[in-house]
């Protein structure tokens, strides 16, 4: 498995945002998943990073927009629990 590619499926592009959902926890500030790729964007609130986490099966991100505190979910359920990749900053904020 190549550097950029994950469980078989199609190659993660850099660069590509996919639309997130503002979840608005102290931990997640929004969240965005990716069906065909199974991958789970995650935008953290103090410090604006964005991580995607892969193969991230849909109903673990259903868990974590439907719920009433997406960071316990984040913690119990995604933190530690997949292979991480962090996307680059852009310059622009």
């Amino acid at each position: 498995m190549g550097p950029d590619t994950h469980e078989g499926k199609g190659p993660i592009e850099e660069g590509v945002i996919m639309s997130r959902v503002t979840i608005g926890g102290r931990v997640v500030y929004a969240a965005a998943y990716d069906v065909l790729t199974m991958v789970l964007e995650i935008q953290f609130t103090l410090t604006g990073e964005v991580i995607l986490f892969l193969d991230v099966k849909e109903d673990v991100w259903y868990r974590l927009k439907r719920a009433r505190n997406a960071d316990k979910v984040f913690q119990e359920e995604i933190c530690g629990k997949y292979v991480e990749r962090k996307l680059p900053k852009t310059g622009c904020c």
